[in-house]
């Protein structure tokens, strides 16, 4: 499945282990939320999640979507302290 860098976050901050309550957890949040580009974005990826997805194989993706934000966040530190140095 491919995913947008703010979807992986969003995959990030809202997603655990359990594939199940990560796809409830996207739709509450969709259901709670006002504005509605967020609601879609949300919705649109549980609904991905749970159509592309096999529940066997949510467990490496999860942990290969927070390794690599944290790679990728990693970077972008590294980046920005460099550009402060000169």
């Amino acid at each position: 499945m491919r995913t947008t860098i703010e979807e992986k976050r969003i995959l990030v901050v809202f997603g655990c282990g359990n594939y199940q309550n990560t796809i409830k957890r996207l739709c509450l949040v969709a259901a709670l939320t006002p504005d509605a580009e967020v609601k879609a974005l949300f919705y649109r990826l549980a609904m991905r999640l749970s159509e592309e997805m096999a529940e066997k194989d949510y467990f490496v993706f999860i942990n290969s979507i927070r390794m690599e934000i944290e790679i990728y966040d990693f970077a972008v530190r590294v980046l920005k302290s460099h550009i402060m140095e000169v």
